[in-house]
């Protein structure tokens, strides 16, 4: 049986309507579907920011090539930190 949904309205710009309408096509669902999953998903997920154990190695070996002075072990830490406070936002 279809679950019963209660319609919430927002207020886009035909500007963001589009930009919408194009995410939901590349994505091959309908522009609903897709904002439902943002909406209802962990912040960093509605952000849009990616998640996972690559997301986090790739972050630390990025780091690590651009401030080579810094120990591996605080740039992890660092690193760390930042993907966390990202999240929470």
């Amino acid at each position: 049986m279809a679950q019963s949904r209660t319609p919430v309205k927002i207020y886009l710009s035909p500007e963001e309507r589009q930009i919408l309408d194009q995410q939901a096509k590349e994505l091959g669902i309908h522009r609903g579907e897709m904002l439902r999953e943002r909406a209802l998903s962990a912040p960093q997920q509605a952000a849009g920011l990616p998640q996972g154990p690559q997301v986090y190695a790739d972050a630390l070996e990025a780091a690590a090539r651009s401030y080579s002075g810094i120990p591996r072990v605080a740039m992890a830490g660092i690193v760390s930190a930042v993907i966390r406070s990202l999240a929470s936002h």
